[in-house]
């Protein structure tokens, strides 16, 4: 797709964003497992829903069943889209 790509037509279409679509997944309170570059070598995964989508984070709560937090770990985590690698429905 490079310079001759075709502009999309519709004015919906291009107003969509990546807030859009985890907007959608916060309204469905659907289960997500959120891949976050933390600055180590590996990535973490945090799974729960989505709670807050803002122009550039979200924040996720720890869905029950998954691994319970210690004190020093929040239950409700703000993770900007920078940090944001991948996101997945279905925990």
């Amino acid at each position: 797709m490079g310079r001759r790509a075709a502009r999309e037509e519709s004015a919906v279409r291009r107003s969509l964003s990546l807030s859009s679509g985890l907007r959608a997944l916060a309204r469905d309170r659907a289960v997500v497992g959120c891949m976050v570059d933390v600055g180590r070598t590996d990535p973490c995964t945090v799974t729960g829903r989505i709670d807050v989508v803002g122009g550039d984070y979200l924040e996720v709560t720890r869905a029950d069943g998954a691994e319970a937090p210690d004190e020093w770990q929040p239950r409700t985590l703000l993770i900007p889209f920078a940090a944001l690698l991948a996101v997945r429905s279905g925990g």
